[in-house]
């Protein structure tokens, strides 16, 4: 096609705009009936997760590392559910998940990527002013199990500062991308008191699956003290989160009819909430909340987390060894079952 002169024109200015130092506004594409279009455009304006897209990474069911110490679940005594989200903020899903969250009174929590926080701190603000808690889910996404030696604590250590400097608080909660954990993995993690939060119903809506399909996934797994896992930022330019804004709703009343109470992770496992945000009032967005700052945990001598007194009880199912976690009666979580890995559709850890 021969470009008009017109066209010729605009191009030509751009170029000695561009040569002068001129910022050009960013060119937006026309709007498209198709929506794996319009999802890769937004997931080209997130920062990208260095591990890759979800399928590239997580581990099948025979590979994953899961320690005993990981919480998979909250008592199965108490019908509480927890709402957690990855791989935020962003501008686009994260908003929306946010406004369902308000409008249904629900408190969720959010493992967020530290330089997309960065990028998006008016929507964490959001979230602590909602009462959501937030844990740390890396600075850039890696695979953690990739790493050199030493460089996991300058994921966390990156990731917490851009938590704290937004916040004013740091979490102690934390979540491995891709729930990729080792040995090595977790000797780098044990001394920085995070309590590592993993999940017993997936949704695996990073498959840009429907919404009728994430319910399917969702509501037939929940049990008592169940942790679900959804996305509330793409992770590359396939993957399509429309269908977790659609199912969302659904979900909470659907949970609510059955009796549920939504609650948060610190909730769920009576974490202080003043250590990894929670309501506004209870100390989350408190500057100097917490013993120490973002930059020094990163290699603290922190105890590792479970220290405190909780109740636990053997789980349904559980591989002989392994305790489900009990009632709280104290600051720490108790220890959870170390089940079959996440990612498996069968839901296999939701013990």
């Amino acid at each position: 096609m021969r470009a008009t002169p017109v066209v010729l024109a605009v191009a030509a200015a751009a170029l000695v705009l561009g040569g002068c130092g001129v910022r050009l506004p960013r060119f937006q594409p026309p709007k498209s009936s198709s929506s794996s279009s319009a999802a890769s455009a937004r997931a080209a304006a997130n920062a990208p997760l260095a591990g890759g897209p979800e399928p590239r990474r997580r581990p099948s069911v025979a590979a994953a590392h899961v320690p005993p110490t990981v919480l998979i679940h909250g008592p199965r005594t108490v019908k509480d559910v927890a709402l957690t989200f990855d791989d935020g903020p962003d501008g686009y899903y994260t908003p929306q998940i946010l406004s369902i969250l308000e409008k249904a009174h629900v408190q969720a929590t959010f493992f967020l990527v530290g330089q997309r926080v960065a990028a998006h701190a008016a929507v964490v603000r959001r979230m602590v002013a909602d009462g959501d808690a937030v844990g740390n889910h890396t600075w850039d996404h890696p695979a953690l199990t990739r790493l050199r030696p030493g460089l996991v604590a300058s994921e966390l250590g990156r990731a917490e500062t851009a938590i704290a400097s937004v916040t004013g608080f740091q979490t102690d909660l934390f979540r491995p991308p891709y729930g990729d954990l080792s040995p090595t993995v977790d000797r780098e993690l044990a001394g920085n008191g995070y309590h590592i939060i993993f999940w017993g119903v997936d949704s695996l809506d990073w498959k840009g699956l429907s919404r009728a399909q994430i319910l399917r996934n969702v509501l037939p797994a929940v049990r008592p003290g169940s942790i679900i896992l959804q996305h509330c930022a793409s992770g590359g330019p396939t993957e399509n989160l429309s269908g977790t804004v659609a199912a969302l709703p659904v979900i909470i009343s659907t949970l609510r009819a059955r009796g549920y109470r939504f609650v948060t992770i610190p909730q769920m496992f009576g974490i202080p909430e003043s250590m990894a945000g929670g309501t506004v009032g209870s100390g989350a967005g408190t500057t100097g909340a917490g013993a120490g700052t973002a930059a020094s945990r990163a290699g603290s001598g922190a105890s590792a987390p479970g220290s405190g007194t909780s109740g636990s009880s053997s789980a349904p199912g559980a591989p002989a060894g392994n305790a489900a976690a009990g009632g709280s009666s104290g600051t720490g979580p108790a220890g959870a079952a170390a089940g079959a890995a996440p990612g498996s559709a069968s839901h296999a850890i939701d013990m």
